[in-house]
């Protein structure tokens, strides 16, 4: 009896184990690596934030752009420079793969001298591009250095919303939306408004001045404009706002389409656009 009994328990034990083994859940499959290496970019991703999708073309848009600044502005650029000194520029040297972060968080995007942070949710919007210009062209003051950012990118990525950034500042200033560029205001908050409108009087300055005076206001003491232009401050700003009026944006579609955008975002918001102004808030 003793050895049927042990027999039998043997055999329980085999059943009960071949159970487990068929009901024990599959292991899931390993999920997309952490890291993307490449020779000019090092990309490294929270769990869950791209896509295999998406990695691909964030990756490409960061190539494509470092290929046109290359191309175009290789001189000028002093990749890394954040807090750093002066850091070689491009001009065909071998330099080390630029490094870039993609987080779930909902902050924001930044650049220092470790290379760029990309909030995953922003990857459609051309953030990348943008914080990779603030890397190449290193630090500068409001409103240069986010003009020069979203110049460029809308240069290499296009307009947001199919709205260039001449067209969204008008609607911002026929809705009284936009304040003014004074860097200590802006030092304290930007809205989208003030980074439209740093894009639109950049390329104001550029197609005016040129890039070489551009760069000299760029990397030259805080609003001397007059240094690096020959005017004022508060003429450039006017000059500006001029060429703007010269442009005729109202009578296009895309202004109404954008305008009426703006309008309902206003709306919805349940704020006046004085109260939105004061607060320095986006509609977008």
């Amino acid at each position: 009896m003793s050895g049927i009994r042990a027999g039998r328990v043997a055999l329980c034990a085999l059943m009960v184990h071949a159970a487990g083994c068929r009901l024990a859940p599959e292991a899931p499959p390993p999920g997309l690596p952490s890291e993307l290496r490449t020779e000019r970019f090092h990309l490294r991703f929270e769990e869950g934030s791209l896509d295999a999708g998406a990695r691909a073309a964030l990756l490409a848009e960061l190539e494509r752009s470092l290929a046109a600044v290359e191309a175009d502005f290789s001189d000028v650029t002093r990749p890394g420079s954040f807090g750093t000194g002066r850091a070689p520029a491009l001009d065909g040297a071998r330099l080390e793969p630029i490094q870039v972060r993609v987080v779930l968080s909902a902050g924001r995007c930044f650049t220092d001298a470790r290379g760029i942070e990309l909030v995953a949710s922003h990857r459609e919007r051309h953030h990348a591009t943008h914080e990779l210009i603030h890397y190449l062209f290193g630090p500068s003051w409001h409103p240069v250095d986010e003009g020069l950012a979203c110049y460029l990118t809308e240069r290499l990525c296009g307009p947001i919303k199919q709205a260039g950034a001449d067209l969204r500042t008008v609607v911002a200033l026929d809705l009284e939306r936009f304040r003014s560029l004074i860097p200590e205001r802006l030092d304290r908050q930007m809205s989208r408004v003030d980074y439209d409108a740093a894009a639109s009087f950049v390329k104001y300055l550029i197609e005016t001045f040129g890039w070489a005076r551009f760069f000299d206001l760029y990397r030259g003491v805080k609003r001397n404009y007059h240094g690096a232009f020959g005017r004022s401050e508060q003429e450039l700003f006017s000059a500006w706002r001029e060429r703007l009026g010269r442009l005729d944006l109202r009578r296009t579609r895309a202004y109404y389409r954008f305008r009426a955008r703006s309008t309902i975002g206003l709306q919805e918001a349940g704020a006046p656009p004085s109260q939105r102004r004061a607060e320095g808030e986006a509609v977008d």
